[in-house]
């Protein structure tokens, strides 16, 4: 089963947290157009946590997709750096309005960055986790 990571860390204002409307719009999306039983969505990471938490949290995670925004860019930067630092295997997937029109930079700045995703990502993402490969059993991670 592949597990998926989504994160939306958003900017809190008061104690205030915002739900995470673009990612859940691409997991629901995404649930009701894959194979059932071969895909497992983690829970989603949208409050401001610091980036060792974030890291910790998508551990299991084969599959991490980031919503990137000005507010949370940075954050949302570092926790991929990590965790592609940790765990090369992983693939890291960029969309959101901080995503440049014009990728190819932004990718050689950020090389922990697998791919990015521009407007609308929901059919992209379902059409890219439907071509993923099998991936080994949850055991075998490191």
């Amino acid at each position: 089963m592949v597990r998926i990571g989504l994160v939306q860390i958003n900017n809190s204002f008061s104690g205030q947290n915002y739900l995470p409307y673009s990612i859940a719009c691409l997991q629901s999306y995404a649930e009701h157009r894959l194979p059932p039983g071969k895909f497992n969505f983690l829970p989603m990471i949208y409050k401001r946590i610091p980036v060792f938490e974030i890291v910790a949290r998508l551990e299991g995670a084969d599959v991490i997709g980031f919503s990137a925004y000005v507010w949370n860019a940075r954050i949302s930067l570092e926790a991929a750096r990590r965790i592609k630092q940790l765990h090369p295997d992983r693939l890291v997937i960029f969309g959101g309005p901080h995503v440049p029109d014009h990728a190819e930079s932004f990718l050689r700045s950020n090389p922990f960055i697998d791919l990015v995703v521009h407007n609308e990502g929901e059919k992209t993402f379902v059409e890219l986790l439907n071509r993923l490969p099998e991936l080994p059993p949850p055991d075998s991670h490191s």
